[in-house]
């Protein structure tokens, strides 16, 4: 799997609205309409990750905000399972919030 460098990890961020790094894993705070739509997502969010075998840091505050931090443990740094995983639940969140 490996690490990425910094500037790899700055490159892939510049497509990812909203996504952020500290160096040592990727967030993003997601804003829902109500609780039950916030925890909804968690469970997706669950869900896809249990797939990937590859689980992230959730957070519900202020009941509609969820933070999803991914951080691969072993490493201690960015992967790009980090950034698949984050194209992928910034596209869940889309496809659960479509009208």
């Amino acid at each position: 799997m490996g690490t990425l460098a910094a500037d790899e990890v700055r490159h892939r961020l510049e497509t990812m609205p909203g996504w952020v790094s500290d160096g040592a894993g990727l967030s993003k705070v997601f804003r829902s309409e109500s609780f039950d739509m916030s925890i909804d997502f968690v469970v997706a969010v669950a869900e896809l990750c249990v797939e990937a075998n590859h689980h992230p840091d959730l957070h519900v505050r202020d009941k509609r905000l969820v933070t999803v931090v991914f951080r691969t443990r072993r490493y201690g740094s960015v992967t790009a399972v980090d950034f698949d995983l984050a194209r992928r639940v910034d596209a869940l969140f889309h496809r659960m919030n479509a009208i």
